[in-house]
């Protein structure tokens, strides 16, 4: 639930709501379960890592094509891209091993939760 449902958050949240499911998982099954937890606080680093990096990008593209009246989006554009494909792409990684019984470690996480 914590990688598969992180995913859903930045499919139907648009990147910023990935963290929702593994907070549940973290909150529900996280204080009875280690291997729960394990997974779930992996998650949760990651999609709010990747959720502030999102906030980021949009912010940064908005300014951008504000200033430069407009010309900023035809590159700014792929920030906010990134900032959606990054988490989809390793959160479906992170599903499968998990599905298959194995601990992922995600790449480019800060460690927010212990």
């Amino acid at each position: 639930m914590s990688h598969f449902g992180g995913v859903a958050g930045v499919v139907f949240g648009g990147t910023v709501f990935g963290w929702v499911a593994p907070l549940i998982a973290f909150l529900v099954r996280g204080t009875t379960n280690a291997n729960v937890r394990a997974h779930a606080v992996e998650a949760l680093n990651f999609h709010i890592t990747w959720a502030i990096a999102n906030v980021v990008a949009w912010t940064v593209f908005a300014c951008g094509s504000a200033i430069t009246l407009g010309f900023g989006a035809l590159f700014l554009w792929v920030l906010p891209l990134v900032t959606f494909l990054v988490p989809l792409i390793f959160g479906i990684i992170a599903g499968v091993r998990a599905a298959g019984d194995e601990f992922y470690r995600y790449p480019m996480s800060v460690k927010l939760i212990k």
